[in-house]
């Protein structure tokens, strides 16, 4: 398949072309790996499969997970919630996935701006005393930057990507088909249900004033606990798709 001109904006028939055919492509690839692999286990026997099956899981679940990476956008966040949630996968297969949940590079500094832009109709250069140019942290939908308040606190800034809400539609769509696909050649049951808990999460992270209010709530349940704190949201800096709350330091 020819290479895609990455500076196409990101919906543009091209890209979507190019999206869809990739994820078709390693899809049929897996299942015909898997196909071929156990038809020749019924002529090799039971020894020989339990022998080869963990490399065979890790060799596809590594091929596509390199896929993920390239096509980006909710095929990230569906990877990284089934790594975590799934009872259907081998674990050979999933704990290959679970390393989508470190390996998310940041998307440039102007598709942020862009984002805040939107929001607020102003820049980052007028919203905030100082705004950090590197992201501190990036994930399937959004990154995080830190930056000052003109009064002086420091806050992290967390901006959905400009064009996630697009994506999110066509990605879901295709990720439906795909699972659909994939129960019905390996007979595997309750897809359905998974996809509509994957698609139920995507969904809610989606809506940053929901997850504000989520912050607020809890904080306001553990008021009375000295042992227990939470990052103020700064609501005249956020919206439905910019978050900024108190920076506090922490671990993973």
């Amino acid at each position: 398949m020819p290479d895609i001109d990455h500076h196409q904006p990101p919906q543009s028939p091209a890209a979507r072309r190019f999206r869809l055919l990739r994820a078709y492509r390693v899809t049929l690839r897996l299942l015909l790996s898997l196909g071929g692999f156990h038809l020749l286990g019924r002529l090799r026997g039971a020894e020989w499969v339990s022998r080869r099956m963990p490399d065979v899981y890790r060799r596809n679940a590594r091929r596509l997970k390199e896929t993920i990476l390239v096509l980006k956008g909710l095929f990230i966040k569906a990877g990284q919630l089934i790594s975590i949630m799934s009872n259907f996968l081998p674990e050979d297969f999933r704990r290959e996935l679970e390393e989508l949940q470190d390996r998310i590079p940041p998307r440039p500094l102007e598709e942020m701006i862009t984002r805040i832009r939107q929001e607020f109709g102003k820049g980052p250069e007028a919203l905030f005393a100082e705004f950090e140019t590197e992201a501190i942290a990036s994930a399937s939908l959004a990154q995080v930057h830190k930056a000052r308040l003109h009064d002086g606190r420091v806050v992290a800034v967390k901006v959905q990507y400009p064009d996630i809400e697009a994506i999110a539609r066509i990605d879901l769509a295709t990720i439906q088909r795909l699972l659909r696909l994939v129960g019905w050649v390996l007979r595997i049951r309750g897809l359905d249900a998974n996809f509509a808990q994957i698609r139920e999460m995507i969904l809610a992270e989606l809506d940053f004033q929901q997850e504000a209010d989520h912050i607020e709530q809890i904080a306001a349940n553990f008021a009375g606990n000295a042992q227990v704190s939470f990052p103020a949201v700064i609501r005249e800096c956020s919206s439905q798709r910019v978050l900024t709350t108190e920076f506090i330091e922490g671990i993973k």
